[in-house]
């Protein structure tokens, strides 16, 4: 077991050695083959950090999820040496969040438009794979069923752990089809509207009422989907939106503009917030503490981050890095799962489960 890590150990010979076996012997157990449950990886990662390379004595920057290995900048440059692991999750070790789970949704040709969290076990999907698109799935990935729909699916809200409401594009329009999942029940709202070039139109269920955003207005209608609607007009685009139940307000994005901006109830402004590092914001969620994460892409590169910020935007923090956007931003989708305490994201067809490390 200890060969490929030797030439480590042989180093230094004067104490060293065991403080490097030590840390070998944690992270063999790590490895996939071990059978480790993920959930188990934050409570590691915290001491991990703190620790020697996993391949010589410099200290460790950054953790690759599919080798379970900590690494220095030096051994980083090695490891991604040609194409044998391009496809490999390197987060820096500083990262507050740490990729727990990264499992395939439906085919790696698959494109998820949205994540949504559908019950205490389970999260919903949407995504552009015939036959298959609306997906019902677990945090980790072991639970997976499809549901077909007819037309590309694009937006989706959540009304109960039942039903769903999905916006399905067309041409130049989109309708809306509620969904009661545990029935295989289709209940098609006909109504269409215009799409105006755009096809990413935003939908949140709450307090009994459905929210459309089209470009900068809010529609409003009843869980029943009938065709009377409260028209809402705002001096912005969102490009998503999330409501905190406690605060009673609203949080959307501004993702041209690079804006969190946050409104009350009655969709008036309290605040908005910027960031120089954030270039481009792709969708945004609230966690168990109140905080917003966004989904952004760095400024200085083409990478994606979350940045995590308090309900009343006096502070933020950048929580996880190097996220591996896709190409469009129609297929680059975030959610927070409540029950497990887990960031969930969607990147083309890949599903991405983030863990925070433990405190302390």
């Amino acid at each position: 077991m200890l060969g490929r890590y030797s030439w480590t150990t042989q180093k230094d010979m004067n104490g060293f050695s065991f403080y490097v076996l030590y840390t070998v012997l944690v992270l063999h157990l790590l490895r996939p083959e071990t059978g480790v449950n993920g959930d188990q990886f934050p409570l590691y990662i915290k001491e991990i950090c703190e620790i020697q390379c996993s391949h010589c004595v410099m200290k460790s920057v950054y953790w690759c999820y599919e080798c379970r290995h900590i690494l220095c900048k030096d051994c980083l440059r090695t490891h991604n040496e040609g194409n044998k692991n391009q496809t490999h999750s390197i987060q820096p070790t500083s990262d507050r969040y740490k990729v727990i789970f990264k499992f395939c949704l439906v085919g790696h040709k698959t494109n998820i438009s949205n994540i949504n969290c559908l019950s205490d076990e389970l999260l919903v999907a949407t995504t552009n794979e015939i036959d298959k698109e609306l997906v019902i799935f677990s945090v980790n990935g072991h639970q997976i069923d499809f549901k077909p729909l007819e037309g590309d699916a694009i937006s989706l809200a959540v009304l109960d752990k039942d039903t769903v409401v999905v916006s399905k594009a067309g041409f130049s329009d989109f309708d809306l089809t509620k969904i009661i999942i545990q029935k295989d029940k289709f209940t098609k709202f006909s109504d269409k509207f215009s799409m105006g070039g755009d096809r990413h139109f935003p939908l949140k269920y709450t307090e009994q009422q459905l929210f459309i955003a089209l470009h900068d207005r809010i529609k409003v209608t009843g869980a029943n989907l009938l065709p009377s609607f409260d028209d809402i007009h705002l001096e912005f685009t969102p490009g998503d939106m999330c409501y905190n139940d406690g605060l009673q307000r609203w949080y959307c994005v501004d993702s041209h503009h690079s804006r969190l901006i946050c409104l009350n109830r009655d969709w008036k402004e309290i605040f908005t917030f910027t960031d120089s590092k954030m270039k481009y914001a792709y969708c945004l969620d609230i966690d168990n503490d109140g905080n917003v994460l966004v989904l952004c892409q760095e400024r200085n590169n083409s990478s994606g981050c979350v940045i995590m910020v308090n309900s009343d935007g006096t502070s933020s923090q950048f929580v996880i890095s190097n996220i591996q956007l896709s190409g469009s931003y129609l297929y680059s989708c975030m959610c927070y799962h409540r029950y497990t305490n887990s960031l969930v994201i969607g990147v083309d067809g890949i599903v991405y489960v983030y863990r925070k490390e433990a405190e302390g």
